[in-house]
């Protein structure tokens, strides 16, 4: 380490310093240059200070933030950030919004079941549009247990209806589709209007 004439210490390995007025030239050695321009980066003597204060003693770096209430800052903005997720996520909906997602719930039910059956088991396309619509809807916990029973529910209804595929689960499907895109186009149009 070299100290220069105001005290200051560099380290010669890293950066060759230079003073210019109350501003300091560093040059990085050949080898370590990555600039693609001029290899002459300017830096002011704070930041200059604050950089060599962490390479020689961290602890004091870290408590110079602390001081100049950088810290403080980062710390107000994290503590911004969760309080605008919570904001993003309450959404005001229309009345009737809770029922129609508790009827599209029924409804997805009833395909995941006639899927399976039709299908196999390996076939989870409707259980994963189910799990799909309570990330993307998320829903307070009382709504959230509602749409899953309403989505067993659907199941279990045509469970009792169907023991084995057949022609009449082709019908049925094609009639929870159409139920399935009355609700989707009721769930759409408050946001599209």
């Amino acid at each position: 380490m070299t100290e220069n004439r105001d005290g200051i210490r560099s380290i010669a390995a890293d950066f060759l310093l230079f003073t210019m007025g109350d501003r300091f030239v560093a040059r990085p050695p050949r080898h370590h240059c990555h600039i693609l321009f001029d290899p002459v980066i300017r830096l002011d003597r704070t930041v200059l200070d604050h950089c060599l204060r962490l390479v020689v003693n961290p602890c004091a770096a870290a408590l110079s933030v602390i001081k100049s209430g950088l810290l403080s800052a980062l710390l107000l903005t994290m503590l911004a950030v969760p309080a605008s997720a919570q904001q993003r996520t309450q959404v005001i909906r229309p009345p009737e919004t809770s029922q129609n997602l508790l009827a599209m719930a029924d409804v997805m039910g009833a395909m995941h079941y006639l899927n399976v059956l039709c299908k196999g088991k390996q076939n989870q396309d409707w259980r994963e549009r189910m799990v799909e619509m309570l990330e993307l809807e998320n829903p307070e916990y009382y709504l959230r247990a509602q749409l899953i029973s309403s989505f067993n529910n659907g199941f279990r209804q045509q469970q009792r209806m169907f023991g084995v595929c057949s022609e009449r689960i082709a019908a049925q499907m094609q009639q929870k589709s159409k139920q399935g895109r009355i609700l989707s186009d009721a769930l759409g149009d408050p946001y599209l209007q």
